[in-house]
Protein backbone atom coordinates (compact mmCIF):
# COMPACT_ATOMS: atom_id res chain seq x y z
CA UNK A 1 0.00 0.00 0.00
CA UNK A 2 2.99 2.35 0.92
CA UNK A 3 4.21 2.12 -2.96
CA UNK A 4 0.49 2.51 -4.34
CA UNK A 5 0.63 5.93 -2.13
CA UNK A 6 4.27 6.84 -3.37
CA UNK A 7 2.89 6.51 -6.94
CA UNK A 8 0.15 8.65 -6.10
CA UNK A 9 -2.46 6.05 -5.99
CA UNK A 10 -5.41 5.97 -3.59
CA UNK A 11 -4.79 2.37 -2.18
CA UNK A 12 -8.28 1.36 -1.80
CA UNK A 13 -8.67 1.85 -5.70
CA UNK A 14 -5.37 -0.12 -6.01
CA UNK A 15 -6.64 -2.85 -4.38
CA UNK A 16 -10.01 -3.13 -5.85
CA UNK A 17 -8.09 -3.22 -9.27
CA UNK A 18 -5.83 -6.27 -8.48
CA UNK A 19 -9.19 -8.04 -7.00
CA UNK A 20 -10.97 -7.76 -10.54
CA UNK A 21 -7.61 -7.61 -12.44
CA UNK A 22 -5.92 -10.66 -11.25
CA UNK A 23 -8.26 -13.74 -12.26
CA UNK A 24 -8.75 -12.28 -15.54
CA UNK A 25 -4.79 -12.87 -16.13
CA UNK A 26 -4.05 -15.20 -19.15
CA UNK A 27 -0.33 -15.66 -18.06
CA UNK A 28 0.99 -15.59 -14.71
CA UNK A 29 4.21 -13.01 -17.09
CA UNK A 30 1.89 -9.99 -16.94
CA UNK A 31 1.26 -9.62 -13.54
CA UNK A 32 4.07 -7.35 -13.36
CA UNK A 33 1.92 -4.94 -15.95
CA UNK A 34 -0.25 -4.89 -12.30
CA UNK A 35 2.56 -3.40 -10.02
CA UNK A 36 2.22 0.30 -8.76
CA UNK A 37 5.30 1.92 -10.29
CA UNK A 38 4.23 0.69 -13.61
CA UNK A 39 2.14 2.76 -15.45
CA UNK A 40 -1.02 3.47 -13.58
CA UNK A 41 -3.42 5.02 -15.65
CA UNK A 42 -5.28 1.66 -16.10
CA UNK A 43 -5.79 2.22 -12.08
CA UNK A 44 -8.14 5.10 -12.81
CA UNK A 45 -9.89 4.11 -15.82
CA UNK A 46 -10.98 1.26 -14.38
CA UNK A 47 -12.68 3.19 -11.20
CA UNK A 48 -14.62 5.99 -13.68
CA UNK A 49 -15.28 2.86 -15.79
CA UNK A 50 -16.89 0.87 -12.54
CA UNK A 51 -18.29 4.27 -11.36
Amino acid sequence: MLRAKANGITPFKYLRYMIETLPTLKRVAKMHQLLPWNDVSHVEAAERAAA
